[in-house]
């Protein structure tokens, strides 16, 4: 994995957000304002190989 950002919506438009800073390698701080609006969201993940996209559902943006 090189870096991980998230994109809020999915036209040419969307609205691509990335991490304020890395810890360790593996996790990722975001700020706020990046979950907050309209969806849908993804996660973006660039390897070596392509850039996979995850959907966020509302569930994982919860508070736990």
């Amino acid at each position: 994995m090189k870096s991980v950002a998230i994109q809020r919506g999915q036209d040419r438009d969307a609205t691509r957000v990335e991490p304020l800073s890395v810890i360790g390698g593996a996790e990722y701080l975001f700020p706020a304002t990046a979950l907050q609006g309209e969806g849908p969201f993804h996660v973006l993940i660039r390897t070596d190989q392509s850039e996979l996209r995850l959907k966020l559902k509302r569930s994982a943006l919860a508070d736990p």
